[in-house]
Formats: structure tokens, C-alpha cells, sequence
């Protein structure tokens, strides 16, 4: 477990998100609380969203329909339609934990090297 400040300064510091974005990405986490770990070749995330093709928050649960995506996720202050699910592979840093607002069951993965994974087409929900 790395504590909420230590994985803010990696995120300001290390990756250049400054402090106030290393700051809002790390409280969506649930009670601060992050696991930084190696993503390992293979495995695989999906990624919910509407209208930016990359982004660095993923998640591995599978959801029916965009309100449960948005729901389970959390994602409806952030402008995330969810209307379009897709698969990201590839190793990098990532921090792994629950979501702040979202369901118990939803954990989120914050990929600091968006470029080190592969973003599939988006496809539309049932596909």
C-alpha cells in the first residue's frame, strides 16, 4: 500500500501531472488508499468513456450499459458518457484501488504511461 502522499508526489513529480492533478487523481481513489504495482504483459483492462479515445483510468469489471458503467464507476461529475467500452493491454506502473463514490465491488487502475498501453477500438456495450 503506498500512503495518498507518497503516490501524489510520484504522479506530480515523476510523471509531470503537477500537484493539483496528482491531487484529484489520487482522492477518486477510496480513502486515498493505492497499491502501486508492475502491470504485467497480458493482462488486460477495460476502459469506459465517450469521447477521448486514451485516458489513464481503467478498471476490469464489465458493466451492461453506460448508466451502470457510470454508476459503478463514479463517472457521472466527470463528463463520461460511457458510451463506449474498450480493452487496454500492456506493462506499466499502475496504482489499483477501490473508487471514492463508487460501488464496493469497483476497484480502478490509474495507468501512469497511458502510451506504454495499447487502446483497442472502442465498440459499443454487448460487442
Amino acid at each position: 500500500m503506498v500512503d495518498a502522499q507518497r503516490a501524489e508526489q510520484y504522479l506530480a513529480n515523476e510523471i509531470g501531472l503537477g500537484s493539483q492533478k496528482a491531487e484529484e487523481f489520487i482522492s477518486s481513489f477510496r480513502n486515498g488508499g493505492v497499491v502501486a504495482r508492475i502491470a504485467e504483459p497480458g493482462e488486460t483492462f477495460l476502459r469506459y468513456y465517450g469521447n477521448r479515445p486514451t485516458g489513464n483510468f481503467l478498471t476490469r469489471l464489465k458493466f451492461g450499459n453506460p448508466a451502470e458503467a457510470i454508476a459503478g464507476l463514479n463517472l457521472g461529475g466527470f463528463g463520461n458518457d460511457a458510451s463506449l467500452v474498450q480493452v487496454v493491454t500492456k506493462p506499466t506502473i499502475i496504482f489499483e484501488g477501490g473508487i471514492a463514490g463508487g460501488t464496493e465491488e469497483a476497484t480502478q487502475f490509474f495507468a501512469t504511461d497511458i502510451s506504454a498501453f495499447q487502446f483497442g477500438q472502442g465498440a459499443p456495450y454487448g460487442n
